[in-house]
């Protein structure tokens, strides 16, 4: 807890003050540069001086100092069992605000005076002043403030219970005024109170510059409430994202300077894991797959999936692999802190009798696995949520019983999570496990029953109807990807919708008023009437340019996007990109990039729009434009295979072929099975003259069953290789041939004529008479009567063929050389056909030749 320091602490003197100051500025913030004199020596050394006056001083500064780490940990982290020593109004905001009564700490004086008006310029007018009075205790009163309305906004959106309005502080009112909106996108209109948003970043935002000692707390808690800003908005806003950026590369600074121990290494695993999921949020996985692997090496965790033989079914006898997941520690083990009296939300069973909750595993220890701590549960979740948005497009594949294969790779994070182990619990890590195990059990016929009861549940247990105070709640909330309330049961209606209960679906989204969602579902059950009605009732009352854009999509009529566009002030980027698409559905491709261009001037993060205005570039053989905007989408969403594919293409057709193989080989990493992007991949490896790539390539498109190869590429292949028999180009193309020799894709008279020419020149004699006989009999399968071009293929690879026999020269093999060319000349076909065709009558002669 908080506890009032001694009054004779409180009243030290101004040199104790100054040094205090000082000393903890150089530590801590690292800003300011030291004098390096020898006066300046000395006077260290008096300073230090046992017994001295200034030397007490110095040991209060470096005491408070320590002290104010302390409260600076406990407001990062929300945690309860701070020992620091605080002053009286500190101390009471603090309390307040650690055991989770939000709504106080907003009906304090402090908050009552700081927000009063509903003006950012007066509250940093009215903060300044408090800080001036009361120095570093003034900052952290103001930050407490701009916490506490963040945090009750998160309990009114995130985590529940639900904020009574007779909660909300009388100043709220004032705020309503206030919008949070960014880059043109709103506040979606299921968000409740958004004015408690608002007042929380007109502090920790608008105030930041009157930070000092208390600059790493208010820093931090902005970074969460911009999170939380971008989650409630109807679109991406790539401002938001770049202040959360600059904020982070700020923290990072003031964390590096802070003592070494127990405290700072947790805030450290915080900073990483909270920027994995930040970043995480606007596709940018790389970055946070880096941000992920510091956090697992500063808790020493190392995650693995492993195979393991067990059962699924009470009824299964014999023990088949399961995937499990493997977490080792390279350190010593955490410690593991305990809450009993928090309730955790339900874990609804299985209604299926045969499924059993977990894997049963061979060898299974009987303790079970080791507990893990909340930052280690948080870094398999985050674990999972990379895992979910990297995995390439295509990659579902199913086994037989046809549980999805990916499933199969995600429900081992999920069910460690919720393993019953001694863990430490928290309500919100527990809540997003269950969410994610709903996601993943909503597609499966034995499991979409429980998925949608546990989503239901989750429902009133946001309600308060666990019994879970706002405090533990809250707790850790920022370390995992816990959504909007509306958003969950948008996933609960959007399961009704999947099992054909739409009344209930559009119940759900009356229920959270979600006017977009509710409007789509009448849409489905064909009430286009209704929904129509219903959005120009809304317009009657409070017109906006949302609305016209709702109404547009509902019609079809572009004016509307124009009448929206013009309501805003010509400043609503959806009004803008909507009316894009529909000129680029109608293939007006230049009004088409005049919308697109107006739209992502005003809010630039949303790839579709950018990956259709490459689209109209490219239409309208505006190549280098056209690469510009499929660039942007690829940066803003890195695994869009189809975006870095369009980008290839657009290389290619402005001759900047090195550009689009770099291209290619990003797109068919995320897009794995479809052959048209191999193929096109294929030539641009080709024209680079990258053959032994292009035999790569071709032996993918050979694994994916494709409908045909092209055996022209394979042809040219083997042509330069036997112009330059390359050793490694060689060792690719065997490679190959022993791949392609075992499937469909070989029956073709130039695939069996290439890999004879292969042999041929390689001086494998008998390998390339096989070869050519194979390709003789594919040729002779064809009907060719009345095709005279296959036929002279037909008597150019039966002159290869005998060649090669005269150049064994030993009786078989001119027998079968005979053999061979009577099979052709005696043929119905060709005596009644090509009797008088000069190739029939080179086969008649070097017959005549032999015999």
């Amino acid at each position: 807890m908080i506890r009032r320091p001694p009054r004779s602490t409180l009243s030290s003197s101004s040199a104790a003050s100054d040094v205090y100051k000082r000393q903890y500025q150089r530590r801590v913030r690292g800003t300011r540069e030291r004098e390096h004199s020898m006066d300046s020596s000395d006077d260290d050394c008096l300073l230090m001086a046992p017994g001295s006056g200034l030397g007490d001083a110095m040991a209060a500064g470096l005491a408070a100092g320590a002290m104010v780490s302390e409260v600076h940990a406990a407001l990062v982290l929300l945690r309860p069992d701070c020992e620091a020593e605080v002053g009286d109004a500190l101390q009471d905001v603090i309390h307040l605000l650690l055991a989770g009564d939000y709504p106080g700490v907003l009906r304090s004086e402090t908050a009552i005076d700081l927000l009063g008006e509903a003006d950012c310029g007066t509250v940093k007018r009215k903060a300044e002043a408090m800080v001036n009075v009361s120095g570093w205790e003034g900052e952290l009163l103001v930050g407490c403030v701009g916490i506490a309305a963040v945090c009750l906004f998160a309990r009114a959106n995130l985590v529940g219970p639900e904020v009574d309005p007779v909660e909300l502080p009388p100043w709220a009112a004032l705020w309503e005024v206030v919008s949070v909106d960014q880059d043109s996108e709103e506040v979606s209109c299921c968000a409740q109170f958004p004015q408690l948003l608002a007042a929380g970043l007109a502090i920790l935002e608008g105030c930041e510059e009157l930070f000092d000692e208390a600059e790493m707390v208010c820093c931090w808690w902005k970074i969460r409430a911009v999170r939380i800003q971008i989650l409630c908005l109807e679109g991406s806003s790539g401002t938001l994202f770049e202040k959360q950026q600059v904020s982070r590369a700020r923290l990072k600074d003031l964390i590096k300077d802070e003592p070494e121990n127990a405290t700072t290494d947790k805030l450290k695993v915080h900073l990483h894991l909270e920027a994995a999921l930040d970043l995480s949020e606007y596709h940018q996985e790389a970055q946070a797959s880096a941000q992920l692997l510091s956090a697992q090496k500063l808790l020493g965790l190392d995650l693995d999936l492993e195979g393991v033989l067990g059962k699924r079914l009470h009824s299964q006898e014999t023990l088949l692999p399961q995937l499990m997941l493997s977490v080792t520690r390279t350190g010593a083990a955490p410690l593991i802190v305990e809450h009993p009296g928090c309730p955790m939300p339900t874990n609804v069973m299985l209604q299926e009798s045969n499924l059993l909750e977990a894997p049963v595993l061979e060898g299974a220890s009987p303790e079970g696995d080791p507990a893990l701590s909340l930052e280690e549960q948080a870094t398999l979740l985050a674990a999972l949520e990379l895992r979910m948005k990297i995995l390439p497009s295509d990659a579902t594949g199913s086994d037989a019983s046809g549980t999805n294969l990916s499933t199969e790779e995600f429900r081992p994070f999920v069910e460690r999570v919720l393993a019953t182990n001694g863990s430490e619990k928290s309500w919100t890590v527990q809540t997003v496990a269950l969410i994610h195990r709903s996601l993943l059990e909503r597609s499966r016929p034995k499991t979409v029953e429980r998925a949608l009861l546990q989503l239901e549940s989750l429902e009133l247990s946001f309600k308060g109807g666990d019994g879970a105070e706002a405090a533990d709640r809250l707790r850790g909330w920022w370390l995992v990807a816990v959504r909007p309330i509306w958003r969950l049961m948008k996933i609960l209606a959007d399961g009704y919708l999947q099992m054909g209960v739409s009344r209930s679906a559009l119940e759900i989204y009356t229920r959270i008023g979600d006017l977009p969602a509710r409007i789509d579902c009448l849409i489905t059950l064909n009430e286009h009437a209704r929904a129509e009605q219903l959005i120009k009732e809304r317009l009657e009352v409070a017109p906006t340019a949302g609305l016209y854009c709702m109404l547009g999509e509902t019609t079809g009529n572009l004016e509307h996007f124009k009448a929206g566009w013009e309501h805003s002030g010509r400043r609503h980027a959806k009004c803008m990109r909507l009316l894009g698409m529909w000129y680029f559905q109608q293939k007006n491709w230049e009004l088409a990039v005049e919308c697109f261009n107006k739209s992502l001037a005003i809010s630039r993060w949303h790839p579709r729009a950018w990956f259709a205005l490459g689209c109209a570039h490219s239409n309208l053989e505006a190549f280098d434009p056209a690469a510009s905007a499929f660039l942007k989408a690829c940066h803003q969403v890195p695994h869009d295979g189809e975006a870095w594919n369009n980008l290839a293409g657009v290389y290619l057709k402005s001759g900047k072929k090195r550009q689009a193989f770099k291209a290619f080989e990003e797109a068919t990493k995320f897009i794995r099975r479809d052959p048209r992007v191999w193929q096109n991949f294929m030539y641009c490896a080709m024209e680079l003259r990258e053959f032994q790539r292009a035999l790569f390539i071709l032996g993918r498109i050979v694994g994916m069953d494709a409908p045909s190869i092209d055996v022209d590429a394979f042809e040219f292949i083997t042509f330069v290789l036997t112009e330059s028999m390359d050793t490694a180009l060689r060792r690719a193309y065997v490679q190959f041939v022993h791949q392609v020799s075992q499937t469909r894709y070989v029956n073709h008279p130039v695939m069996w004529g290439s890999i004879a020419k292969y042999h041929e020149t390689s001086g494998h004699l008998d390998e390339g008479i096989e070869a050519r006989l194979k390709q003789a009999r594919c040729l002779m399968a064809l009907s060719w009567k009345n095709d005279p071009p296959l036929f002279e293929m037909i008597a150019d690879c039966a002159g290869k063929l005998v060649e090669a026999w005269k150049d064994k020269a030993d009786a078989e093999s001119l027998n079968l050389a005979r053999l061979h060319l009577r099979g052709i000349v005696d043929h119905q076909d060709a005596v009644e056909v090509y009797h008088q065709n000069e190739h029939y009558l080179q086969l008649t002669q070097l017959l005549a030749s032999l015999d």
